[in-house]
């Protein structure tokens, strides 16, 4: 008979097997914990990064960051507001819209270093909100509405990227459940929006 519980190795709990992904010998809980606390460092901030952008080219047609993790983590930390925005970052309590962003001066062609500077997400989408008002910027992509599991509005996002930067949701489960493929995601219900921005 095979056993219901097992001992986590980092907390030393004994849980449910259900606690565990298959095979693994740390629980779900303590899985989660070790990547936020990773994604806090500079160098998973910066992975955070480099895979969004690598996501963000791909939905959008365009081709990948003409550079290497690697590289864009060497741009990242020698830029000169980089100090000042990771410890306000901190300073926060890891708040979303203070986070280090990324952002293309030019948001119709692809990520390149003669291409991108160092901000803050909250300046990062209200560049964004602007360049799609003014029509210097023609996104391709859906909104994104998010609901609560009784269908009440919570927020409107210009896409699945926005919606994944602002939230933390998963931009491919995001998509699941919009395209009816999964219930739910991150506690919420999500629908793209009949209308695609212009």
């Amino acid at each position: 008979m095979e056993k219901s519980t097992k001992i986590c190795n980092k907390c030393n709990t004994e849980k449910q097997i259900s606690e565990f992904r298959s095979k693994r010998c740390i629980c779900k809980k303590c899985e989660q914990v070790h990547k936020t606390n990773y994604l806090r460092t500079k160098r998973g901030l910066v992975f955070q990064m480099y895979l969004s952008q690598k996501q963000s080219s791909k939905r959008r047609g365009h081709n990948p960051p003409n550079y290497t993790n690697i590289e864009l983590y060497d741009w990242v930390i020698h830029q000169d507001n980089f100090k000042s925005l990771y410890e306000k970052w901190i300073k926060s309590g890891y708040e979303k819209m203070e986070v280090p962003s990324v952002d293309r001066i030019d948001d119709n062609k692809p990520y390149s270093f003669d291409n991108i500077l160092l901000t803050d997400w909250r300046t990062n989408k209200a560049k964004l909100h602007t360049d799609l008002i003014s029509g210097k910027y023609i996104c391709k992509h859906k909104k994104v509405l998010q609901y609560d599991k009784d269908m009440n509005l919570l927020n409107s996002f210009f896409s699945m990227s926005e919606a994944h930067r602002v939230t933390g949701a998963s931009i491919s489960k995001i998509s699941l459940v919009c395209n009816n493929k999964r219930k739910s995601h991150f506690g919420c219900i999500w629908r793209f929006d009949n209308e695609k921005n212009t």
